[in-house]
């Protein structure tokens, strides 16, 4: 039997390097020039797609920019950190083609396509942190599968294509992508198999013209879904009759006691994880797993992600917390609100077109004292005076950690919080690099 089987497999990959040949010629005679524009992390990793597609392909970006091979391209596929407002988008509109797009168009006839699935995560918060719960429930659940995570977790879904067809594996996989509103951005040739749209709240208004536009973009991913779409009641009252008949509302409350999260937010992220693994399971009866539920034990073997409101240290009995990963107002006021008590806060930086005067209420009920910094200095420095809490404007981030442990020490204050609610590149490479940057900040001062 063992024989047999083992021959059966052989001829079952005899045939698919067999039509992967035949599917790699076919395109090879469609001799179309394309242009990656970008030279980033996305963009190498799309370089590395079309090499396996043996695609003829240029790289080049504002640095070393070809305006006649631009004109002569049939396709130009920009890296998602190019914005709509860039020339390209407004001179060759006809050529461009997002990444998603592109592997929409290609997707029917690449090899192992029957052998793929796809979950999607977008929303302004929190996507991180329920990718990577569902990576771990479906890696803890489905031995026999490939599962892997893609998109925002530093491998793009191009790359992730072209590692699963470099595996020659007959194994099932399942890939879980978190998906930013740069990626949806166009999106028009492309299919989810099971999405869910987060959250929302105004962020990237320096990038989009209006937070209609914003919201559309997000949109995208429920209106190309095809098995399953998921939100919250509040995004699914906003949706047209048609989208809101084929996406279904996840439940608000999980009891996350069995789980090493906590917050409300992470109630309804975990809500929607536990969701989406029981409908994959209703949908494969020949998985035969029983279902999830809050007293399940898997909840207790999957951690946190770092950054997000993660304990760093305490020192003189004032704990330090690191939420560096906090980028938009919806996501400071989520970390505010897990604390009972009066806290320091440490945030601002780079500017993404965001206000902040609806979180008055939460500042003054949560804050007790603010170390604001960065270009949106500013903006914070107005709301607090109008609204009467001690703060200070520093220029670096020691100074602010200084401040901060200085005004908690002879207040009496038990929390430090770094929450910035605004992006970290005008003054780090990214938010890790801003979450180094406090906890050696914190070093510092234990040896004074």
């Amino acid at each position: 039997m063992s024989r047999k089987f083992s021959q059966k497999k052989i001829r079952q990959l005899d045939f698919l390097k067999f039509f992967s040949t035949i599917w790699v010629v076919y395109f090879l005679q469609k001799n179309q020039m394309i242009v990656v524009y970008g030279k980033g992390k996305v963009g190498q990793w799309l370089s590395n797609f079309l090499t396996y597609l043996q695609k003829e392909f240029l790289m080049m970006d504002d640095t070393d920019r070809d305006d006649q091979k631009l004109a002569e391209a049939e396709k130009i596929i920009p890296s998602p950190g190019v914005p709509p407002t860039h020339f390209i988008y407004q001179i060759y509109p006809e050529k461009i083609q997002s990444e998603l797009n592109f592997i929409g168009e290609i997707r029917p006839v690449f090899p192992f396509s029957s052998s793929i699935e796809t979950i999607w995560i977008t929303g302004t918060d929190w996507k991180s942190t329920t990718s990577w719960v569902l990576y771990n429930l479906f890696t803890k659940l489905l031995p026999d599968y490939q599962v892997h995570l893609s998109g925002n977790f530093d491998i793009p879904f191009s790359q992730t294509l072209v590692d699963i067809a470099k595996s020659w594996s007959t194994k099932k996989n399942l890939i879980v992508i978190e998906l930013s509103s740069f990626m949806l951005y166009q999106v028009k040739n492309f299919w989810f198999d099971y999405s869910v749209f987060l959250n929302f709240s105004p962020d990237h208004l320096n990038r989009h013209p209006h937070l209609e536009d914003y919201f559309a973009t997000k949109e995208n991913i429920l209106k190309y879904t095809k098995k399953q779409a998921r939100t919250n009641p509040e995004i699914r009252s906003k949706l047209s009759s048609d989208l809101q008949q084929k996406t279904k509302q996840y439940t608000s409350e999980f009891d996350l006691s069995k789980t090493n999260f906590i917050g409300k937010h992470n109630q309804k992220n975990i809500s929607f994880c536990c969701e989406c693994v029981n409908q994959y399971i209703s949908d494969h009866s020949e998985l035969k797993l029983f279902s999830l539920d809050e007293k399940s034990l898997i909840w207790s073997t999957i951690w946190p992600l770092p950054h997000r409101t993660q304990l760093i240290k305490t020192l003189d009995e004032i704990k330090f917390y690191d939420d560096s990963k906090s980028t938009s107002s919806h996501s400071l006021s989520a970390a505010l609100e897990w604390f009972s008590e009066k806290i320091v806060l440490i945030a601002g930086w780079s500017d993404k077109g965001e206000t902040f005067e609806h979180l008055s209420q939460i500042f003054k009920g949560h804050v007790a004292y603010w170390v604001f910094i960065g270009t949106t200095a500013p903006q914070f420095s107005a709301i607090f005076q109008n609204n009467q809490i001690a703060s200070d404007q520093v220029d670096s981030m020691e100074k602010a950690v200084q401040f901060a442990y200085a005004y908690a020490k002879k207040n009496h204050i038990k929390v430090i919080l770094l929450s910035p609610g605004c992006a970290s590149f005008d003054m780090f490479k990214d938010y890790a690099d801003r979450a180094d940057h406090f906890q050696k900040a914190i070093e510092n001062i234990t040896v004074q």
